[in-house]
């Protein structure tokens, strides 16, 4: 299940998103860090996400992770752009990237699907994957 995720969540939180370039900065607020007295912001480290998938080739995504109230947050960079420059990521929403290659953030390549829209792109997107093709099986032959 995929949870909702908002700009005033990320700003609660005191996560920034910039771009530069073709590239996002992703920075968090730290009060009086490390040897510094003063507040600064870090950068949050970039970091790679795999994520497996049951009916889809497993796929590598640009994310990152910061800690909040002793929690440990992690999030696709796609999640972070959509929600700080675009709107709200209601629960059980995806952001799908359109052009299906999950570097290409730009705001024009990112969408918002429901769970279950963005499980059939994949499949329509992979109909050869023979992930995709034991469950069509496996469905046939319980009779299903």
């Amino acid at each position: 299940m995929t949870k909702k995720l908002t700009k005033q969540m990320l700003i609660d939180m005191g996560v920034k998103v910039e771009q530069n370039g073709d590239e996002w900065i992703v920075s968090r607020y730290s009060p009086k860090c490390g040897k510094s007295k003063d507040n600064v912001w870090k950068t949050c480290k970039r970091r790679s996400i795999i994520r497996k998938h049951k009916y889809a080739p497993d796929k590598v995504y640009v994310g990152y992770s910061w800690s909040y109230k002793n929690k440990v947050f992690a999030c696709t960079e796609s999640r972070l752009v959509y929600a700080y420059f675009i709107g709200d990521i209601p629960d059980d929403y995806d952001v799908d990237h359109i052009d299906n290659d999950p570097y290409n953030n730009k705001l024009s390549n990112l969408r918002l699907l429901t769970r279950e829209e963005n499980l059939k792109k994949r499949f329509m997107d992979n109909p050869d994957n023979p992930k995709n093709q034991w469950q069509y099986i496996k469905g046939e032959k319980d009779g299903r």
